[in-house]
């Protein structure tokens, strides 16, 4: 390091920094009389650096600990789905990737959801549930009310999107059409089905999961 001399003896500098310089210097020197040692680090590239190493180890060892801490990333949901069986189940993925996920009711008739409530009605009972697939009211199906409008219409082999216009032949006769999603209708045939987008200049068809069908 920088020192003055005061008094017979060597003192150390007091300068801002000064030392910093010092130690870069003592690597360097160090460098120098070793060949193959880096002399800006003052290690020999060749060998293994068992301190960082060793700290890598428990770095990972910490975040390997702390995983179950942490909420569980996956594909985001996108509604819900009535398949040809009655079973409703979660919609996930992201456009043309679509999984399915647990059931959540069964022996389902119709299905509507609009990406925060939903509503499905079996045989005999009227069931009102979350954006979660919590049930939060069932009655009677003689009490339920009108099930909101899915956003399509349909005839034929032909579907149209109510708020936007576009239009889409499918390869199938269109028997009915539900809401889903906040931005997903499921069109249903006899015995194929399609997600149909309905975000304005988004607004396409996918196939889906044969669970869903």
């Amino acid at each position: 390091m920088a020192y003055h001399r005061a008094r017979g003896r060597r003192r150390r500098s007091h300068r801002p920094g000064a030392w910093i310089g010092e130690i870069l210097r003592n690597h360097n020197r160090r460098g120098s009389r070793n060949p193959g040692v880096d002399g800006r680090t003052g290690r020999d590239p060749k060998h293994l650096d068992w301190q960082a190493l060793n700290m890598c180890r428990i770095l990972l060892t910490v975040l390997l600990a702390a995983l179950p801490v942490f909420p569980q990333i996956g594909a985001p949901r996108l509604g819900f789905v009535r398949g040809s069986d009655g079973t409703v189940r979660t919609l996930h993925g992201v456009a043309a990737s679509f999984t399915l996920g647990e059931p959540i009711i069964r022996n389902v008739e119709r299905l509507w959801f609009d990406g925060r409530r939903g509503v499905a009605l079996t045989a005999t009972a009227w069931i009102a549930f979350d954006a979660d697939g919590k049930v939060r009211r069932c009655s009677e199906r003689a009490e339920a009310p009108a099930i909101p409008d899915s956003g399509a219409a349909w005839s034929a082999d032909e579907v149209s999107v109510m708020d936007t216009g576009a239009r889409f032949r499918l390869p199938f006769e269109v028997q009915s059409v539900e809401r889903v999603g906040a931005e997903y209708i499921l069109v249903r045939g006899r015995s194929q089905a399609r997600l149909l987008r309905t975000t304005r200049g988004r607004e396409s068809l996918y196939e889906i999961p044969e669970a869903a069908q």
